[in-house]
């Protein structure tokens, strides 16, 4: 005879919301704060099929919890589903529901005109075994526009997805000095080669342009977890700002940091360039909530964190000391 004690676990685990506005664009990003039975090992928002997992408040916050959350730009309204999800140690899961209103936003699109000029200097930036050795400059340019963009992005999104959980970040986020907006987030981007369009593409990041090889500064206070070439993105740097935030800096032509190298805000990481799929010297400044690329424009706006991050904080934190 071989006895065992356990306990049978059945009863789901409780979540709800604690924060009552949740004003969303499309592209954009949001803040919940929610509380959770003491049971519960995993817990966050599922945007669509999209996981967003949350973290403590602050280190002795118990039961209280916040997620950063976003909605990808190219998201329609009218088929999304947000909701809150948590599993406790015995696998039963649970859903809250909670309001939140989202805006859509509209995106505009841009013609690229592609010469056989441009088109050669691009390719030959590119290591040659990237694509087959005997095919044309053309469909060696769709490889990488399209296979080798798609790689990058999945490993960036990789990398954002291993983020430190306490909040490294402080105030407003910085935007490159000096510089003039050249293209724009959400932008949808249609591809011309004589005349033809060959391909489409989104613009996940803002480029900025300002002197050639011009300084580049951390755009908020955090630990540096990429710092190398990152194929179409060229040599690159991607900060992590904790709680799931992430910022990307591309194209540089120099880089000043090293891999974890913790940095503050306003400190020179590296110099604009055009090192992968660039036309010109430019900074691509992106930004991820846990690897979804969002407008990096809310975070620029003092007035939209004062109301969207920094009120719901702190009405968290009179509810957590009473």
């Amino acid at each position: 005879i071989i006895e065992h004690k356990m306990v049978v676990d059945t009863i789901p685990p409780s979540i709800s919301a604690m924060t009552r506005s949740h004003n969303i664009n499309i592209g954009g990003t949001c803040l919940i704060i929610y509380r959770i039975s003491t049971d519960t090992e995993e817990s966050g928002v599922f945007v669509n099929d999209q996981f967003f997992p949350g973290v403590p408040l602050h280190e002795n916050s118990g039961e209280t919890y916040l997620c950063y959350f976003a909605v990808p730009c190219q998201a329609k309204k009218d088929t999304l589903s947000l909701y809150l999800w948590a599993r406790d140690r015995a696998g039963n899961e649970a859903q809250g529901s909670f309001f939140y209103h989202i805006r859509k936003k509209r995106f505009r699109s841009d013609k690229i005109l592609l010469s056989e000029r441009l088109l050669d200097a691009l390719v030959s930036s590119f290591p040659a075994e990237l694509s087959e050795q005997d095919s044309g400059l053309l469909e060696r340019y769709l490889f990488i526009n399209r296979e080798l963009r798609k790689k990058n992005d999945e490993e960036l999104q990789k990398y954002c997805r291993s983020f430190t959980k306490e909040r490294l970040w402080d105030g407003l986020w910085l935007r490159m000095k000096n510089a003039a907006t050249m293209a724009q987030f959400g932008e949808q981007r249609i591809y011309y080669y004589k005349g033809e369009e060959i391909d489409r593409s989104v613009h996940l990041g803002v480029d900025l342009a300002s002197l050639s090889q011009a300084p580049v500064q951390a755009a908020n206070n955090g630990r540096v977890i990429l710092a190398r070439d990152l194929g179409i993105y060229g040599d690159s740097v991607v900060i992590d700002h904790g709680q799931g935030l992430c910022t990307l800096y591309g194209h540089l032509s120099s880089i000043h940091v090293s891999e974890g190298q913790t940095v503050a805000k306003g400190d020179v990481i590296g110099n604009s360039g055009k090192s992968g799929l660039a036309t010109g010297d430019h900074l691509h400044f992106g930004l991820l909530v846990h690897g979804v690329p969002v407008n990096p424009i809310e975070w620029w706006d003092a007035h939209w964190i004062r109301d969207n991050i920094d009120r719901k904080l702190q009405d968290a934190d009179k509810h957590v000391e009473k």
